[in-house]
């Protein structure tokens, strides 16, 4: 590496973060966020890093394009956590959409978890199945809905997010008795239509949230695009935390 590659690595340090392959990658180091209108109503954003892009939400729409999206969700509080109304008491909303097929979703998912073990801020994490990388990502997702019927979405997540993803019927059967759920009827609500249209509520909404591809995160009022380290995540939720609960959110 020659004295100006170096040079200019120390600019890009100094103001905060470091582009590598054409991601932009926000560093632990940096003394303050920056953000940015967000695209709904009420959410503000900022850049993270990494993604797993498997789509682009936007393509085909423009000023002169007959594509046109729904109507944002009515009750966004809902849509993104789950409750019609938040309090703050339940600490801060955390909205995390991730593929199963999607690298870097499995190191987020894993750290968030261990965060919410071990954090001294209070949050709660919202999982949302974003299915864009395929046929076997689209199967995952619908065995990780179809398990939390039976009280297990989070034992069944782990068990994909750590080991190859191969989602036979065989292969979730086998998931599903080593957590200890009933891997017939896992199969059987795999098919029921509401699951499917789960899936696509979700794909909605991150046509809304202008998403790009995984893992993609609403933390509180703010949305972050890409990968984040999570020292970074947590000075957010602490952030957020201050701020009190997000004006959609409220009665």
């Amino acid at each position: 590496m020659n004295r100006q590659t170096l040079l200019n690595l120390a600019i890009l340090v100094t103001v905060g973060f470091i582009t590598i392959a054409g991601f932009r990658t926000i560093v632990s180091f940096q003394s303050s966020f920056e953000f940015e209108p967000g695209p709904i109503e009420g959410l503000r954003t900022i850049a993270g890093g990494k993604v797993s892009a498997g789509f682009s939400p936007l393509v085909g729409i423009s000023a002169n394009s007959d594509a046109r999206l729904g109507e944002v969700p009515e009750n966004l509080c809902y849509a993104l956590y789950r409750k019609k109304f938040w309090t703050s008491d339940l600490g801060v909303p955390v909205a995390s959409f991730s593929d199963y097929n999607c690298p870097y979703c499995r190191i987020q998912t894993m750290e968030l978890a261990e965060l919410s073990a071990n954090s001294s801020t209070q949050f709660v994490i919202t999982w949302h199945e974003l299915a864009l990388l395929g046929e076997m990502s689209e199967l995952a997702a619908r065995a990780a809905l179809a398990a939390d019927r039976q009280g297990a979405y989070v034992a069944f997540q782990k068990k994909l997010m750590t080991s190859a993803l191969l989602p036979t019927p065989a292969y979730l059967q086998e998931i599903a008795s080593s957590i200890g759920i009933d891997g017939k009827r896992l199969l059987s609500d795999m098919q029921d239509p509401q699951i499917l249209a789960v899936l696509q509520s979700t794909k909605d909404l991150s046509k809304h949230l202008q998403f790009i591809g995984t893992p993609e995160l609403v933390i509180g009022r703010t949305v972050i695009l890409g990968y984040m380290t999570i020292d970074r995540i947590e000075e957010l939720i602490e952030l957020e935390a201050g701020l009190g609960v997000p004006e959609f959110c409220q009665t």
